[in-house]
């Protein structure tokens, strides 16, 4: 049988965003985490959420040449979710963060 992957992919040490996480939820289980955005790799569908458990709160870097929209900053606090999701066309290419 086929098995579809993982909803939930636990995160333990710094970690760089792949297609591989797309639809995905990371929830970090270490404290003080960043999550690198890279330039390239990653669809222009691109979606997921990141989690993060009590006591594991983290923040996203970003790649050089990386645009993201982000009112509310990258720093994930402990027991809060954000949704990264790409916005790419002939006039954007950017990260959209929100919690």
């Amino acid at each position: 049988p086929i098995i579809p992957p993982s909803i939930y992919k636990p995160i333990i040490s710094n970690y760089t965003l792949s297609e591989q996480d797309n639809g995905q939820t990371l929830v970090t289980k270490s404290v003080g985490l960043i999550i690198v955005i890279p330039s390239s790799g990653l669809s222009d569908n691109f979606c997921c959420l990141i989690t993060t458990t009590t006591g594991n709160p983290c923040s996203i870097s970003l790649s050089d040449g990386v645009v993201v929209d982000a009112p509310n900053g990258l720093s994930i606090s402990e027991n809060e979710t954000l949704s990264i999701g790409r916005l790419k066309d002939a006039t954007y290419d950017e990260f959209i963060i929100r919690p």
